[in-house]
């Protein structure tokens, strides 16, 4: 059975979603917000850094403030993470990924509903494999927030990290 076949699969908002994992893991509310916003002036950035008028130098100027956003993403994914109580390594159902990675995820995911779902400037099919994810994920959620409640949640450890490479500055002197 794939993932549209599925009858229990029921479309849902991922920022609903997200909204509702986070307030069932006991998250402040704020550092969602955060994340969301965080989220939009990154999709602002992107299509700028796109953009065909652009110069080099602005496109590069964009690009490190993507860079830095990506910097606070991470930020605000460890800070998620920090305020959920769960096992790491216990016994119980296991899960892929820690609350903020899903949180962060379904944030994502929530600008493509957005521009898919909401502004309608694509195909039956297109929406339609949104709303399977969105249904899929927003199941997933809720029995993550059952196992969380039972103690029976296993999330992975969180190993989130941006590397970005400095240009050795000794080849330049």
């Amino acid at each position: 059975m794939t993932l549209v076949d599925s009858p229990a699969v029921v479309p849902v908002r991922p920022l609903t979603t997200a909204q509702r994992l986070a307030a069932g893991a006991r998250v402040p509310p704020e550092l969602l917000h955060r994340l969301r916003y965080l989220h939009r002036r990154q999709w602002a950035l992107e299509d700028d850094a796109r953009s065909v008028d652009a110069t080099s130098d602005q496109i590069a100027a964009v690009k490190a403030l993507i860079d830095a956003s990506n910097t606070e993403r991470h930020r605000l994914i460890d800070a998620i993470d920090t305020a959920v109580r769960a096992a790491h390594g216990a016994s119980g159902r296991l899960y892929s990924e820690t609350v903020g990675e899903l949180c962060d995820r379904l944030l994502i995911l929530d600008l493509k509903y957005e521009a898919v779902c909401v502004d309608g400037s694509v195909g039956a099919t297109a929406r339609a494999r949104v709303d399977a994810v969105c249904g899929f994920l927003a199941a997933m959620v809720s029995q993550l927030l059952d196992d969380l409640a039972a103690g029976a949640a296993v999330l992975p450890p969180r190993f989130g990290m941006k590397i970005y490479v400095q240009p050795d500055q000794s080849r330049h002197a």
